[in-house]
């Protein structure tokens, strides 16, 4: 399947002659550029990932790696696009399609490489999840918290965020009502929630 959402990417960009994130444009409605030389970033080298992989403390899901290496260092895909591994999108001085500029780290290491946050361990809270009405498993906590396991990918804006941990199961963090962080684990992989997105952008 991993190989099924890179071709998929790789269509969709040729296609629609673009490279970069689409939420960005869709929400503001504003005409998405083509950007007909490629990505908005190179792939991600070997030493890149090494490094992300080193300061994150465990291997990414192989098809993040994938994305990585065969397609771009992040800056595509749903909402403001790909967080990058070390090196690429979100890295601090870089630019994004709709040129933004990064002035602090939003990589995928962010969390993990400057203490922003107290790294929690998601594997010692296994008895706090709780079903919702949608059936979906949901822990509930302070917004001044990550999980060591879990690396931020998407921003969809609204403070949601979609996020991977290193088996790449995919888990929402949202806020909610209560004043708090809702995470919720929607039980889909990476690739399964991307080739959903994918069918949903024309």
């Amino acid at each position: 399947m991993d190989e099924e959402v890179i071709t998929a990417f790789q269509h969709w960009c040729a296609e629609h002659h673009y490279y970069g994130a689409w939420g960005f444009w869709r929400r503001y409605g504003q005409e998405k550029p083509a950007l007909s030389q490629g990505f908005a970033f190179a792939p991600a080298t070997d030493e890149q990932l090494r490094e992300t992989e080193d300061i994150l403390g465990f291997p990414l899901p192989p098809l993040l790696r994938s994305l990585y290496k065969k397609l771009a260092n992040g800056g595509f895909g749903p909402g403001a696009g790909l967080c990058g591994a070390v090196g690429g999108s979100g890295t601090p001085g870089t630019l994004t399609v709709n040129d933004y500029l990064a002035r602090s780290d939003e990589t995928i290491v962010k969390y993990h490489a400057h203490d922003l946050l107290p790294l929690l361990s998601l594997a010692k809270l296994a008895d706090r999840w709780a079903p919702d009405a949608n059936g979906h498993q949901v822990f509930y906590h302070e917004a001044s918290l990550w999980f060591r396991e879990l690396v931020p990918l998407f921003d969809l804006g609204c403070q949601v965020v979609v996020c991977s941990d290193p088996m790449g199961s995919i888990f929402l963090r949202s806020p909610s009502e209560h004043g708090l962080i809702v995470l919720t684990n929607i039980h889909q992989t990476l690739a399964q929630w991307l080739l959903e997105q994918l069918s949903k952008v024309s």
